[in-house]
C-alpha cells in the first residue's frame, strides 16, 4: 500500500511517519474530503482521538499503547499516570 492510502497510525507503527507529522495528515483530511471521520482516517479509535485532541501529548502513549495491542483504557490510564508522576515531581 502506498502512504497515501494507509492511516496515520499505521504507518507510524510501521516507521513510515512520526508522531510530529499528524497535523500534515489532519490538513490532508481537511483537503481530501474522504466522508470518514477524522479519526477513522487518523486510524484511531474515537476514544484515542478525543484523548489526543484533549491532551496532544498523550499521541506518543497512544501509539505505544498500540504496539503493545493495548487499548486506550491502558493509554488513557498512562496518561493520567504520568501526570501525576510529572506534578509529583514539581517543586
Amino acid at each position: 500500500m502506498s502512504r497515501s492510502e494507509d492511516n496515520f497510525v499505521d504507518l507510524c507503527l510501521g516507521g513510515e511517519a512520526l508522531a510530529e507529522e499528524i497535523d500534515d495528515f489532519v490538513d490532508a483530511w481537511h483537503e481530501g474530503g474522504t466522508g470518514k471521520p477524522i479519526y477513522t482516517s487518523l486510524g484511531m479509535t474515537r476514544e484515542e482521538y478525543g484523548l489526543w485532541v484533549e491532551q496532544p501529548d498523550s499521541l506518543d502513549v497512544i501509539l505505544e499503547a498500540r504496539k503493545r495491542d493495548g487499548r486506550i483504557g491502558d493509554a488513557g490510564n498512562m496518561v493520567e499516570h504520568r501526570g501525576k508522576r510529572s506534578n509529583s515531581e514539581l517543586p
